[in-house]
């Protein structure tokens, strides 16, 4: 029923899925858990639509749906690139709030919402592509920090893709492989390297080459890994371009492909 499904978040207040599909331009709220009410003919491998939000302006005006993130208390960001905004909507697919715009953000796309620092509440975290940068807002889009990702590899080095929250930091996909770890406060601790190409697959626990745990050269025509979905013990890099996932350990150490 998906038209192109861009991203995806989980509501666990209310255990349900969202997904945004940007060619339809909507934002669907799915149950995926059996409810106790349920027919017994109900196929418990599949999900419920429960509530859909028509994303288009009545007058076409324009949004680009890029990224949604969800917090704990249900709400949920939209990055618009068209308008380099993030819309804020309630537990029930009504918009509540924009911010951002061009005099802030130049190219947003994507978002995620860190958990509360030192006694302070949740931040939402928005990555822009032109700016090379992690901006950082209140919920309601009061700008707390801008934090530099640093210069690109080199001149031909891939634009970043997608920003995760990883237990109390997050994780950003430079692309190329390249998974840079962040603190919650914005400095870098760390990279994760992520196996590429299922022939230089090496013994169980490497990330690539010869099984020596060093990271393997990108293949030609290396499609650069899309979004990062973190999964409790595991983590999930889609990678479009080659319509395929990696499944790596919390220390980005490869452990299979699908």
């Amino acid at each position: 029923r998906f038209v192109a499904p861009v991203d995806c978040a989980v509501d666990a207040a209310r255990q349900r899925v969202l997904v945004l599909d940007a060619g339809a331009r909507r934002l669907e709220s799915w149950r995926l858990a059996r409810e106790p009410d349920a027919p017994p003919e109900y196929d418990r491998r599949m999900g419920r639509l429960v509530r859909a939000l028509d994303l288009a302006s009545p007058d076409d005006s324009g949004i680009d749906p890029r990224a949604v993130a969800c917090d704990a208390g249900g709400r949920a960001y939209v990055v618009d690139a068209a308008q380099a905004a993030v819309l804020v909507l309630d537990r029930d697919l009504q918009i509540v709030g924009r911010w951002g715009g061009g005099d802030v953000l130049s190219a947003p796309i994507d978002v995620a919402v860190l958990p509360p620092a030192d006694g302070g509440g949740q931040r939402v975290v928005v990555l822009d592509r032109d700016l090379l940068a992690l901006h950082v807002f209140s919920p309601d889009g009061v700008p707390l920090a801008r934090w530099p990702l640093g210069p690109p590899a080199g001149p031909h080095a891939p634009d970043p893709v997608a920003v995760l929250a990883l237990g109390d930091g997050f994780v950003v996909n430079r692309g190329g492989g390249l998974l840079a770890r962040y603190d919650s406060e914005g400095a870098r601790d760390g990279a994760l390297t992520a196996q590429i190409a299922p022939e230089a697959v090496g013994s169980p626990g490497s990330v690539g080459g010869n099984g020596d745990g060093a990271p393997a050269p990108a293949p030609p025509g290396f499609a650069a890994p899309g979004e990062l979905l973190d999964a409790g013990n595991h983590l999930y890099l889609l990678e479009p371009g080659r319509r395929r996932g990696q499944v790596l350990d919390r220390k980005g150490r490869f452990l299979l492909m699908f």
